[in-house]
């Protein structure tokens, strides 16, 4: 502008943002940090626009000048003729009234409640009717449409007006054709769009909030270069804090003198795949694509015939030469909130999330069936862990931990459940100790250099819709959301176990009162070992729970007076009680089911059968299937709750009733939990 000699006052400059509230205040920090102060509303060519876009305060504004102006002409109605003084309240109140109306579609009638009030008042002082008449004879008697109904002829108007070119290019542009379809053809549409993706809940989950008009949309932080800077000092500090912290306690005496489980076999080189291995491979993937990827997953899973040669080529080179590619190390790490209901501008409340090439996920997988099936024949995994193993799961573990639990109180013996708690596990892995674990378990050769290759020369970028931060490089941890990374902190964590048997404590639970004290003493062992390897363990967020009488409770308690001692733990997704009676667990069921429940219910008439029971397995029957071995001998009534709950979702399934016996429904499919539980 100075250019063209004109001058831009920064004065009456006015900026206003649109938007969530917490990322509107995100925004508004930034320009102020430019010299440019966000207002709440502005006005622009005669209509008031607030940050919230509902035209509450145009709304108002409109309200108050018609009614200023109707009072002066109420006042001379007397002395001038009907049609002067249609002429009157037509240039200063139907005008206004009318003025940009089109912008408030879409608005309830009760937001435009007070322009149909001035409406009321302008049609009875031009009739000049008593205020308590019925006022649709009179505006009818005028041929005037309420207020609701003019805004949706003037949206009308101009849609019409746009359809055959009486409009600006930009207005009819923004206009959708609407293709109206059947019901059946709408069925049919979500029926196979779940059917399709029965295997990908993600998909299922937007599907059902798209049905059910579920605002998915939650507040967060906005996208900005200086915010992906900021996550990225963040994540890093934290880490270098646990680092600093970890150090200090090294001096803490702690002898590691364990062996790992050596096999006697070595596993030194890689088998190359062969083009029936690697389509394997790439149909166990995803289709998951990322800001790295040259091309979206799905274009290369449609032509994967005529990549197949160059992929196996990539492949196969990684493996045979032990070494990863260096284009595949630097993962862009997306902020991903813990929790919805936690606060967006914390960041701690984040955690990091690595997104990785579809490429770099194709050689991890094939490195991971090869690897695992050796630490599989040697029988080199941990004996508790359940993660990567073949007939193992959250609930064998969690069946022989309630069963550990039964049989104490069964002879009445005490049991301690101890929660540890890692902070940020995943990113503290110290890479010389891991490839010292992997050298260990007799991995040598082109192996151990492919994963020293994977581990070290690593880098990131944190990544926000379109803006980035710079690349940081990484000293430490494996990443998450990678295939490998759950596997390699498994490994990482081996010699665990054994510092847990020295003390001759079970991994699942703990007996005998008067040895409480060597509980302890082994819970002080796990500090340190972790410290030594580089983990922090986060004391405020490690649970212990206590199960037994309360006279023997009071005094483990008093000696367990330092840890977070409750009532009530979740460990597995199984809420666990200190009496063991499950009604916490049983009632949870039964709240998210039923919760679960009315959103399908809601979406039932769009869905056939078969898309129902997808629905139905996705979201109810999980939690029950987690929970049934655990509740095995809980009694009936416990369970009538999940019963009931498990009822209702078959009544919806068939499109029954309410009062519908549940026996019909029992011989149809389901037996009660009670039963299933047994089973």
């Amino acid at each position: 502008m100075q250019n063209n000699f004109l001058q831009l006052n920064s004065n009456k400059t006015e900026v206003i943002i649109f938007g969530p509230h917490k990322q509107r205040e995100s925004v508004s920090s930034y320009l102020h940090s430019l010299s440019l102060k966000p207002s709440n509303q502005v006005r622009n060519l005669g209509v008031i626009m607030d940050s919230d876009l509902n035209f509450n305060s145009h709304i108002k504004s409109v309200t108050s000048a018609a009614f200023y102006h109707l009072k002066n002409i109420s006042k001379i109605k007397n002395i001038v003729s009907k049609p002067d003084l249609e002429i009157l309240i037509h240039a200063f109140v139907s005008s206004r009234l009318d003025y940009c109306n089109g912008l408030l579609t879409g608005l309830s009638k009760r937001a435009v409640k007070q322009l149909q009030y001035i409406q009321n008042a302008a049609a009875r002082v031009l009739t000049r009717t008593r205020k308590y008449d019925h006022i649709s004879p009179v505006l009818r008697s005028l041929h005037w449409l309420p207020v609701p109904q003019r805004i949706d002829f003037k949206a009308a108007l101009l849609v019409y007006k746009s359809l055959h070119g009486r409009a600006p290019k930009y207005i009819s542009d923004m206009l959708v054709p609407y293709e109206p379809c059947n019901k059946k053809n709408r069925t049919l549409h979500f029926s196979n769009l779940i059917l399709q993706n029965k295997n990908d809940p993600r998909v299922l989950f937007k599907t059902i909030d798209s049905l059910t008009k579920i605002d998915s949309q939650r507040s967060s932080i906005a996208a900005l270069d200086a915010v992906c800077e900021s996550f990225a000092d963040h994540f890093r500090s934290k880490i270098n804090a646990i680092g600093s912290s970890l150090l200090t306690q090294k001096g803490v005496d702690f002898n590691e003198s364990i062996a790992l489980h050596l096999s006697e076999k070595t596993l030194e080189s890689f088998v190359l795949v062969d083009a029936v291995g690697l389509g394997q491979v790439f149909s166990q993937l995803k289709p998951t694509t990322c800001l790295l990827d040259s091309i979206p997953t799905s274009l290369l899973k449609t032509f994967y015939d005529f990549f197949e040669f160059e992929l196996l080529n990539i492949v196969n080179y990684s493996l045979q030469t032990g070494i990863f590619p260096a284009a595949f190390k630097t993962p862009v790490v997306r902020p991903l909130l813990k929790k919805s209901n936690l606060d967006p501008n914390n960041y701690n409340n984040y955690r990091p999330v690595s997104n990785l090439p579809f490429l770099s996920k194709m050689i991890e997988k094939t490195v991971l069936i090869q690897f695992h099936e050796f630490l599989n024949i040697n029988n080199i995994f941990e004996k508790y862990p359940s993660g990567f193993r073949t007939n193992h799961s959250t609930v064998t573990a969690l069946v022989k931990i309630v069963n550990d639990i039964r049989c104490n109180l069964k002879c009445q013996i005490l049991s301690v459940l101890v929660l540890p708690d890692l902070s940020a596990a995943f990113d503290t892995v110290d890479h010389s100790t891991l490839l010292n674990r992997l050298r260990g378990l007799s991995i040598s050769a082109t192996i151990l250099k492919w994963f020293y290759s994977y581990l070290t020369d690593q880098s990131f970028y944190v990544s926000m819709d379109t803006c980035s931060s710079k690349v940081f490089d990484i000293i430490c941890g494996v990443p998450q959301g990678s295939i490998l990374g759950p596997l390699l902190f498994n490994l990482y964590m081996l010699p665990l176990g054994d510092v847990i048997r020295r003390h001759g404590v079970c991994f699942h639970s703990y007996a005998d009162e008067e040895s409480v004290n060597t509980l302890l003493k082994c819970i002080l062992d796990i500090k340190s070992w972790m410290a030594e390897n580089f983990l922090q363990l986060n004391h405020d967020k490690t649970e212990v729970l206590v199960i037994s009488s309360e006279d023997k409770k009071e005094i483990v308690l008093s000696k367990l007076k330092n840890y977070k001692t409750s009532q009530c733990v979740r460990n597995l997704g199984f809420i666990f009680y200190s009496e063991m009676n499950f009604i916490p667990q049983i009632k949870n069921i039964t709240k998210t089911g039923f919760y679960h429940l009315k959103n399908i219910i809601r979406v039932r008439p769009f869905l056939s059968l078969a898309s129902t029971e997808v629905l139905m397995l996705l979201l109810l029957p999980a939690d029950q299937i987690i929970a049934n071995p655990a509740l095995w001998s809980s009694q009936n009534k416990d369970s009538k709750s999940s019963t009931t709950a498990k009822f209702s979702s078959k009544r919806v399934d068939e499109d029954q009733g309410a009062r519908t016996h549940y026996t019909g429904l029992r011989i149809a499919a389901l037996a009660p939990c009670a039963i299933q539980n047994g089973f």
